[in-house]
């Protein structure tokens, strides 16, 4: 089983003007990828297999937590994230 560390990732918004929370986790490589950035504190191991076929991030809405995978980093960074505020398909 290969294993991958995902993030949660703030993405620039332009019809809210600021960045916010995408729906997706992804890997270091996938926020570059995304244009966004990595929210530190967040990270997940996760088996490789979550990513979306071919692409450094998971589906939608991915729970690790339901997909029984367990932070791999405490969540302090989570506090600038409201919840709530997402980014449409990224």
């Amino acid at each position: 089983m290969s294993t991958v560390t995902v993030y949660k990732v703030f993405l620039y918004e332009p019809q809210e003007d600021e960045p916010l929370v995408s729906r997706r986790m992804a890997t270091r490589a996938g926020a570059v990828a995304m244009c966004g950035i990595v929210i530190e504190g967040t990270g997940c191991v996760i088996d490789a297999t979550d990513l979306e076929t071919g692409k450094q991030w998971t589906a939608l809405d991915f729970d690790p937590v339901a997909a029984g995978r367990e932070k791999t980093q405490p969540n302090q960074s989570d506090q600038r994230a409201t919840p709530g505020q997402q980014v449409g398909n990224l």
